[in-house]
């Protein structure tokens, strides 16, 4: 694999996996076709990071969100630890968009923008969606309403999307 900075190998469980070109790939593109795990693309996503492809998620943000999730979640059905499907949504994307050294993990230093969530998802990978705060430049916000908690005492602001029903936000 090259290992000039322009190169940057991504993949999102969309790519058809033979638009991606490796010598050291385990298996032919034929036989790619005869195995089991052809139609699997988190089980192919898991092979393509262990051989040093940054995988990221690539969901659209459809439903607040919720396809980042599934798109994790999915990853860890096809064989990825909970700890390789977190990082396809956190150090992976900021290494790949070269800011790992602002976001994508928990650091002194770093930029304090993360979810809390209830539960532990290296034991329950679907306690992701789960979140209870999040915290945007060090300020902790309530995730039910925004409302901020702990560093001060500051009413969410008032969007243009809060009185609307959900079908009509788009």
């Amino acid at each position: 694999m090259p290992k000039s900075s322009s190169y940057r190998p991504l993949l999102f469980a969309s790519i058809f996996v033979a638009s991606v070109s490796f010598t050291n790939l385990s298996y032919s593109l034929e036989e790619a076709v005869e195995s089991e795990d052809w139609d699997d693309p988190a089980a192919i996503a898991k092979e393509l990071m262990e051989l040093g492809v940054i995988v990221n998620t690539g969901a659209h943000g459809q439903r607040e969100g919720l396809a980042t999730h599934w798109e994790m979640w999915s990853f860890a059905e096809g064989g990825m630890s909970p700890m390789q499907m977190l990082s396809t949504a956190t150090i992976n994307p900021a290494k790949y968009l070269g800011m790992d050294q602002d976001l994508g993990s928990i650091e002194v230093g770093k930029l304090a923008d993360l979810q809390i969530v209830d539960g532990n998802p290296l034991v329950d990978v679907k306690a992701t969606d789960q979140i209870t705060h999040v915290m945007v430049n060090g300020r902790l916000y309530r995730a039910g309403d925004l409302a901020e908690e702990v560093t001060g005492d500051a009413p969410a602001p008032k969007l243009w999307w809060h009185d609307q029903p959900q079908h009509e936000i788009r």
